[in-house]
């Protein structure tokens, strides 16, 4: 039994030497041999048409059939092979089937642990294509699993299947404006509701008091009948796929809509009750900022959680809510945060401006109006000293 040996130390004087000649009529297997080194012509030599001699799992610098002297074909070097293609398949959510193809020359078995995929096979030999039959995903989100693939004497491959998700989210987002803010109900007044414009209002004509383009200029086309009593006024939500707050930029932007605020704080679609929804394959993960025309824009300090296939967000709970190195927001009493009401122009300060060229020229006005920053529907002195003076100097603190 040749099995498990090493063979060297060949006679370099002998002519046409090799470390093991074998010239009778036997077949041979012989498993785990070594051919570290040479010494002599070959390693292996067979002079005569008779028997067999085959190798199998070999190893050694000189090993293999480019050291042998065969001239009769009767040594086998046998090299296990076994491999897939491709090993990545990425599928749709919808259900459907997808094949890879096994190259081999050995038996092999394959095992997963995939609750939503099913494979024509779990074991074979030699080449074969396998079918995978997977089950619809109607999560959001996307799902992956390996297909692991296994063979004697070779190391194991893989497929992995990435199953995408519907990528249909919900938004459900609470914020407050300090403007219309009630510290005895701890909610909005809604003096603007019978005022509000069925058009977005975020497209207004330039320069707007002044500013060549307000920070939340948006020409979207959302136009409803105001749909119910408890609207506040429109607000924009900009949806960010980034990294981290401090890089989420304009450039990392991927939805923007207007949508209502509710007395509550709720953020609402055009129909007045159903939370947000959108729909998007993130990269990294998702910020989200909300602009008002009159207040200055907050962006959430956190990447927003995912539950099943709605994202949560409350600004109102905390200061550390709004991204930024000094308060984004307000404390408008019973623990209740909001965005700084002030920003008149829409520049992301509040300043003197916004009393020159927005408030001076509205004073004494009743009406939807920017200068009206407690959102009482008259343009009035609180306006100026309650809001602009009290938040003076204040910036927006969002990423630009």
């Amino acid at each position: 039994c040749f099995s498990s040996c090493e063979f060297k130390n060949g006679d370099p004087s002998k002519t046409n030497g090799a470390l093991l000649t074998i010239n009778n009529d036997q077949d041979l297997s012989i498993e785990n041999s070594m051919f570290p080194t040479s010494g002599t012509n070959f390693n292996v030599r067979k002079d005569v048409d008779n028997g067999s001699v085959f190798f199998k799992n070999y190893s050694g610098a000189f090993s293999g059939e480019d050291y042998d002297y065969d001239p009769y074909n009767r040594i086998d070097w046998f090299v296990p092979v076994l491999s897939v293609n491709p090993t990545i398949i990425n599928v749709d959510p919808p259900a459907g089937t997808e094949i890879f193809d096994i190259i081999s020359n050995l038996d092999w078995t394959i095992s997963e642990s995939i609750p939503w995929l099913s494979l024509s096979s779990t074991g074979g030999n030699g080449n074969q294509t396998i079918t995978i039959t997977y089950d619809e995903n109607t999560s959001a989100t996307s799902r992956s699993g390996v297909i692991t693939i296994s063979g004697d004497s070779v190391s194991d491959v893989t497929v992995t299947v990435n199953q995408a998700g519907t990528g249909e989210f919900n938004l459900d987002l609470t914020v407050f404006l300090e403007g219309p803010f009630n510290i005895s109900t701890l909610q909005m007044e809604t003096n603007l509701n019978g005022l509000l414009p069925a058009a977005q209002p975020f497209n207004p004509t330039l320069p707007y008091y002044g500013n060549p383009m307000p920070d939340w200029y948006y020409t979207g086309t959302e136009n409803t009948p105001i749909p119910n009593g408890d609207v506040v006024d429109w607000v924009l939500v900009d949806l960010r796929d980034a990294t981290g707050a401090v890089n989420a930029t304009p450039a990392t932007s991927f939805k923007q809509m207007a949508a209502f605020v509710l007395n509550t704080g709720q953020v609402v679609g055009l129909d007045g009750s159903s939370i947000l929804s959108f729909s998007h394959s993130f990269l990294h993960s998702l910020y989200i900022v909300v602009w008002h025309r009159n207040h200055l824009g907050v962006l959430s300090a956190n990447a927003l959680n995912l539950t099943g296939n709605t994202y949560t967000y409350d600004f109102s709970i905390g200061s550390g809510q709004a991204y930024g190195s000094t308060p984004s927001q307000k404390l408008l009493g019973g623990g209740k945060w909001g965005m700084k009401s002030g920003d008149g122009n829409g520049d992301g300060d509040i300043t003197v401006e916004d009393i020159n060229n927005v408030w001076k020229t509205e004073a004494g006005i009743k009406g939807y109006l920017g200068a009206d920053y407690n959102m009482n529907a008259q343009v009035e002195n609180r306006d100026k000293n309650d809001n602009i003076i009290e938040n003076m100097n204040s910036s927006s603190q969002i990423p630009e």
